[in-house]
């Protein structure tokens, strides 16, 4: 008995069945009173029978309004999962012309992203290159690698940019400099862009964090 007590008291405390509950003890008062003699009086089939209507219309709302809630809640989740896709990322393709990767951001949804930064790289093409945070020589610093705002493109038509460095197992400059020419130009050692793998972390407008990939993969954070 006891047994069966702690199990009624367990189903009772969820909210769907505590409406239900509330419900028929409605449906009961409705339908049941108690005369002047103390006993419980039972009204005729017919007020037995528009309780059990009014019971069950109760419990079939509440079970619409509940799914809709849900399905609303789905939606929300959706929509800014598909915004957060509309965040892409390119590696460009320096041309020997600089020490860096720039990977450019561009955020073709309707509302601009904050706080846009770089969570980790990769580069294939160099086994055991690492990538720097910030500008060689400043790491403790950002330099180059947070976006605190990034408006959407088709606003501007303008896209923003963070930088990769890479150094090698000894902390030196893969992509150095090889030559300046006699107008002072520079020339660097030059890299493919497809063989670098980068993630950034970013903020929406409702304030969720998202990750986006180079290969598009987004993950909510």
């Amino acid at each position: 008995m006891k047994k069966l007590l702690q199990t009624a008291c367990w189903i009772a405390s969820s909210t769907l069945t505590k409406a239900v509950l509330l419900a028929i003890l409605l449906t009961v008062g409705y339908a049941a009173g108690v005369g002047r003699d103390g006993e419980v009086h039972y009204g005729p089939m017919s007020e037995w029978i528009g309780a059990i209507a009014t019971f069950a219309a109760a419990v079939v709302a509440l079970r619409i309004a509940t799914n809709d809630r849900q399905e609303r809640t789905r939606e929300r989740i959706l929509e800014r999962e598909a915004q957060a896709r509309l965040v892409r990322l390119k590696v460009e393709d320096p041309n020997g012309k600089q020490a860096h990767f720039d990977l450019t951001v561009y955020n073709y949804g309707e509302s601009a992203i904050l706080d846009a930064q770089i969570e980790r790289v990769e580069w294939t093409e160099h086994s055991g290159a690492v990538g720097l945070p910030s500008v060689p020589g400043n790491e403790g610093g950002s330099v180059g690698n947070r976006l605190p705002v990034v408006v959407p493109y088709s606003q501007t038509n303008v896209a923003q940019q963070l930088s990769v460095w890479f150094v090698d197992a000894t902390g030196d400059l893969i992509m150095k400099r090889i030559s300046t020419d006699g107008l002072g130009n520079e020339k660097y050692v030059s890299g493919d862009p497809t063989r670098v793998y980068a993630a950034i972390s970013f903020t929406d407008a409702t304030g969720r964090r998202w990750e986006q990939t180079t290969d598009g993969v987004v993950k909510r954070l």
